[in-house]
């Protein structure tokens, strides 16, 4: 471990840790070296004598990144970062040219590396983001304790009377609860823009029945899903609708909603291909209703599952 506590030092040390770690197990998937760096980071943090960072922190910071919502959030981070942008430009002269762009989140990190004197790869995107993760949700765990102390619990111990019986009346009583009506279920399709050939086809057809011919398309296409009932869904794709504006970018999404005749336990999350394959059969003669094309951002509020 480096003696030096420069923060480029640093970043650079643990880039190097984990191009190393890729070489030895030979992966380069996102998730690997970003996994490594996170590791690296409290690995490092943990020698720290002013931190307070412990197993249960540890702990704590592994089971948050796994969760759904903070992958999926993590996975569109970076595809943001390495999306180009291409559009064909004519100048003056009538030379068609074509002009490469870069996403605004790209641009942010590269204004930030800038003023840190780090040089914007791809390894040291991971590092730094590596950071920002561990640093974000070392906070989260201290703000998510008990408030209550030692000292606290001392005052109220020595003040309970002692000796003394106390004893309780139950009232008891029923109530009628009204019948609560069973909602629908419906199933959210998250189609990459890349696909919208299908969903080209879907919209010239209007509110398309599934047949036995495009379903395995509509698989093929969904890159997640997202099962809710239709008043919560209702109301979260009204906020969708009204907080997102289509830019019409490469990396913008189609919302595809299919309602279930009944619950199918073959489109929840964490089962195996062949299950989910067979669950998308049995939606054959049921509708498919494009509900629009949006950015990349307004699935992050639903809690999705990998198709």
């Amino acid at each position: 471990m480096p003696s030096s506590t420069h923060f480029q030092t640093l970043i650079n040390y643990i880039s190097t840790q984990v191009e190393n770690q890729l070489r030895q197990n030979k992966s380069n998937q996102f998730d690997d070296p970003l996994f490594y760096a996170i590791q690296f980071w409290y690995y490092y943090l943990s020698h720290n004598q002013n931190l307070n960072f412990t197993n249960e922190v540890k702990e704590y910071i592994v089971e948050k990144y796994k969760n759904q919502k903070v992958r999926c959030f993590i996975l569109n981070r970076e595809k943001e970062w390495r999306t180009i942008f291409e559009r064909k430009k004519t100048n003056l002269f009538g030379i068609t040219e074509i002009v490469k762009s870069r996403t605004r989140f790209y641009s942010l990190i590269d204004e930030g590396l800038k003023l840190l004197k780090i040089e914007n790869t791809y390894m040291n995107f991971i590092v730094i983001f590596a950071f920002v993760i561990v640093a974000v949700l070392f906070v989260s765990y201290f703000l998510n304790q008990p408030k209550q102390t030692t000292q606290t619990k001392d005052i109220e111990e020595s003040n309970r009377p002692t000796n003394q019986s106390y004893q309780t009346t139950t009232v008891e009583y029923t109530a009628q609860k009204p019948v609560k009506q069973i909602s629908q279920q419906s199933l959210i399709l998250v189609i990459p823009f890349a696909k919208s050939k299908l969903i080209d086809s879907l919209i010239k057809k209007g509110n398309t029945i599934i047949t036995d011919k495009n379903y395995s398309n509509l698989y093929d296409s969904a890159r997640y899903l997202y099962l809710d009932f239709s008043e919560n869904l209702d109301n979260l794709l009204s906020k969708i609708k009204n907080n997102y504006i289509c830019e019409d970018l490469d990396s913008d999404i189609y919302l595809v909603q299919i309602n279930l005749k009944q619950p199918d336990e073959g489109l929840k999350a964490n089962v195996n291909p062949n299950t989910r394959i067979n669950a998308f059969k049995r939606l054959i003669d049921l509708e498919a209703k494009v509900l629009g094309r949006f950015p990349l951002e307004a699935y992050e509020n639903m809690n999705v599952y990998d198709i």
